[in-house]
């Protein structure tokens, strides 16, 4: 019976990726290559993080296979979210910025309905909706959707957080011009105890190497120092809706 439930939960889990992952695939095209770079980064900040004692006894319980699979699904509340406001290139509206924040709720209730739907509460449900619920919290307070500060914000959530942001900075969007590696970096160094943890910002430097994309995907070119920069969405304070521009001092 146990062997059974096991594989049906198995089966289940596969089916969740597999659906969401096509659904993002056919709708957008970045979204869909950024869960997938996401995972990989994740499993590198995870690797780093098990060899610090004080942040693997809060991962031994966790199997973290299943909590880098249920990683395709941090933003999956997106699918939510018009094309056109995603990919808007000018200044977000307050009401705009609120919708766009909603993919967070969004992807919970899919979620808690696919848990409802089938009964099933399993790790890899469960590592799903914390990393949904928790990825755009800061360690300051100033996230949503609950405003959670410092160690109220889930391991997983606050990790996610960090590798969220890394790959959007240096992943070309079409409100913001590429990152290079070094300054994407910084970006991180720079928001250490204001949206990151500080302890896991010192995991990603020892690892931040790891982190860096091949020069051949086009996704090294630097950022001049005079360039201001737009960081809707990414970096930034309680204001960061009004699309703060902030200028990378190298």
């Amino acid at each position: 019976m146990t062997e059974d439930k096991s594989k049906r939960t198995e089966e289940l889990q596969n089916i969740v990726i597999s659906t969401f992952m096509e659904i993002i695939k056919y709708r957008d095209d970045i979204e869909n290559a950024h869960v997938g770079r996401t995972q990989e980064l994740l499993a590198y900040l995870i690797d780093a993080a098990w060899n610090i004692s004080s942040l693997r006894w809060q991962m031994v319980d966790w199997d973290i296979s299943l909590m880098l699979q249920s990683s395709l699904l941090h933003d999956i509340g997106k699918i939510a979210i018009s094309e056109g406001l995603l990919r808007k290139r000018g200044r977000l509206s307050n009401d705009e910025y609120e919708t766009v924040k909603s993919h967070v709720t969004y992807g919970e209730m899919v979620v808690d309905r696919i848990m409802s739907k089938t009964g099933c509460d399993s790790s890899f449900l469960s590592h799903a909706r914390t990393l949904i619920s928790t990825h755009h919290e800061k360690w300051d307070g100033t996230g949503y959707p609950n405003g959670l500060k410092g160690e109220e914000i889930p391991l997983q959530g606050r990790m996610m957080a960090i590798v969220d942001v890394y790959d959007a900075l240096v992943s070309e969007r079409p409100y913001k011009k590429v990152f290079g590696h070094d300054d994407a970096v910084n970006a991180i160094i720079n928001n250490s105890g204001s949206h990151f943890d500080p302890d896991l910002v010192e995991v990603f430097l020892m690892v931040s190497d790891d982190f860096m994309m091949s020069e051949d995907g086009g996704r090294m070119s630097r950022i001049s120092d005079n360039e201001f920069v737009e960081f809707r969405m990414l970096i930034g304070g309680k204001d960061v809706h009004s699309v703060a521009r902030s200028r990378l001092n190298m």
